[in-house]
């Protein structure tokens, strides 16, 4: 199944570890926000905001955006076991 994560916005740099054994990870965060993607096990791919795909991957791999570094407020999201898929897109903005 899906697993589907709404991530308010962070304070500093906040760890969100997820599981295997989802099919595919989805995570939305608030928009401006970096997220780093670090990965155990084989993912076919990792989407971040519609970029290219990235993958297959197996073991231990990283997928960090450019400017990740140097940015105070971030996600780092681990995915361990493998998955098919992890998305990361930004939240739609809400009308009040």
């Amino acid at each position: 199944g899906a697993v589907r994560l709404r991530l308010p916005r962070p304070s500093g740099t906040v760890p969100v570890a997820i599981g295997g054994g989802a099919k595919e990870v989805i995570v939305f965060r608030p928009a401006g926000v970096m997220v780093r993607v670090a990965t155990s096990g084989d993912v076919a791919r990792v989407i971040i905001d519609r970029g290219r795909p990235i993958g297959p991957l197996a073991g231990n791999t990283t997928v960090e955006p450019p400017g990740y570094a140097l940015a105070e407020d971030r996600y780092d999201i681990s995915v361990s076991g493998g998955c098919e898929s992890v998305l990361v897109a930004t939240e739609p903005t809400q009308n009040p």
